[in-house]
């Protein structure tokens, strides 16, 4: 497995197309809240930092581990807590580790933004991401964050788009205010394409647009773009790569409205997309 890592960063590294890597979920949290990094994957991904212009960085998010991550998970102080907790003493033993490294901040915890018209599910994402970026900016001041939530309902059956734009402005605008003017600088929003590709109303590339059109006029990023999932996701969950043909369609697609491709999910399926092309 190493050796197939090794080849994805060097392709990666290589293309002049890519200027950032991202790295999600770089600590694990036991049963005991006991914090420990991914010192073997992150010592071999270590070699190739300086191959990219910036690298972002994501400490822990436990979306993965929670029942409901995003309805009664995120409602939950505890759990909050728990990934507030396990992400700064990851940050700082990160920091420690690779103290050469200037990176930037990734938020691991995602969201389903479609849900930020419910105050309550809006709040908790909100409390929680106001204590990460403010760790990260304790040790990082002049780092950016990057986060990349995506959009679960089709742009084209939301009932009321102005209440969904107001409750984005209201959730960013409030962000940027807790954090001394920072907040989420770089948004890459999932484009849900692969995620939603074998469903009977999938995401449509009109639908990914209108969404990127709906955040611009939500709040001033100071890059906004869009996650490619690479992917396809089948309706037991599994995931396989999205065809070539596809692919190519809907950058193409992205290339003619002026949607700028942002960190994609995930260096696999890139790497893997590539020979069928």
């Amino acid at each position: 497995m190493a050796q197939a890592v090794r080849a994805w960063l060097q392709k990666a590294a290589n293309d002049p197309q890519i200027e950032s890597l991202t790295l999600t979920d770089v600590a694990r949290i036991d049963s005991n809240n006991v914090v420990t990094l991914r010192t073997a994957e992150l010592d071999l991904v270590d070699d190739y930092f300086s191959g990219f212009a910036s690298v972002f960085v994501g400490f822990l998010g436990l979306q993965g581990s929670v029942p409901d991550p995003y309805g009664a998970g995120i409602l939950d102080p505890s759990v909050r807590w728990r990934n507030i907790h396990g992400a700064r003493e990851a940050l700082g033993l990160f920091h420690n580790r690779y103290p050469h490294l200037s990176f930037h901040y990734y938020l691991d915890y995602e969201a389903n933004l479609n849900d930020f018209v419910q105050a309550d599910l809006r709040e908790a994402h909100l409390a929680m991401n106001l204590a990460l970026i403010n760790d990260f900016r304790a040790i990082r001041p002049d780092g950016v964050t990057l986060w990349s939530p995506t959009f679960w309902t089709p742009h084209s059956q939301v009932a009321d788009l102005s209440a969904l734009q107001g409750a984005l402005t209201t959730y960013f605008s409030r962000l940027k205010e807790g954090t001394n003017g920072v907040g989420v600088q770089w948004l890459d929003f999932q484009d849900f394409v692969g995620q939603s590709y074998s469903r009977s109303s999938p995401m449509t590339y009109q639908d990914v647009k209108n969404y990127h059109t709906l955040l611009a006029q939500s709040h001033a990023f100071t890059h906004l773009r869009v996650n490619l999932e690479y992917f396809q996701q089948a309706p037991n969950g599994a995931l396989a790569p999205m065809p070539g043909f596809e692919l190519a369609s809907r950058q193409a697609f992205y290339a003619e409205n002026n949607l700028s491709l942002g960190m994609s999910w995930e260096m696999r399926w890139w790497y893997q997309s590539e020979g069928q092309w």
